[in-house]
């Protein structure tokens, strides 16, 4: 998998997450992205309904968000000079921030955002994922 894939892969979990942290927050009427209507008239039995759906969603994706900070901080422990590229996956991936959006609140051109950017990937694609969660791990201790 190439880190373009894995990481549109993670900011689609992210997505997923977030939107079933709503619903098991606030319930289905707060978050029309499911969209689904409900088959149950009772009430609490289609909150309960909600709350495990959520539940199997976040369960789902949140190991790959977690093992994605992992690679993050991985790239941070690496070397200083990471650290922007590492800002930038963040922003993009688990903050899911517009590539104009990560410029802006870098101070920097959306051309250099890109280039930091692809410079990211490659890294990600030239050490692969498991020395950087590896990595990340030892930083987090």
């Amino acid at each position: 998998m190439t880190a373009r894939d894995y990481f549109e892969n993670v900011r689609d979990a992210v997505k997923e997450y977030n939107t079933a942290v709503i619903i098991r927050t606030y319930g289905r009427s707060h978050q029309a992205a499911f969209g689904r209507s409900s088959d149950i008239s009772d009430p609490t039995a289609q909150r309960y309904a909600e709350l495990a759906e959520a539940d199997a969603v976040i369960e789902q994706c949140k190991p790959i968000v977690d093992e994605a900070e992992l690679v993050i901080g991985g790239l941070r422990a690496i070397m200083t000079s990471t650290s922007r590229i590492a800002d930038v996956l963040q922003m993009r991936y688990l903050e899911l921030m517009s590539s104009k959006d990560v410029a802006k609140k870098l101070n920097i051109s959306r051309q250099h955002e890109r280039r930091i950017h692809a410079m990211g990937l490659q890294l990600f694609d030239s050490m692969g994922k498991a020395f950087l969660v590896e990595k990340g791990k030892k930083k987090k201790l």
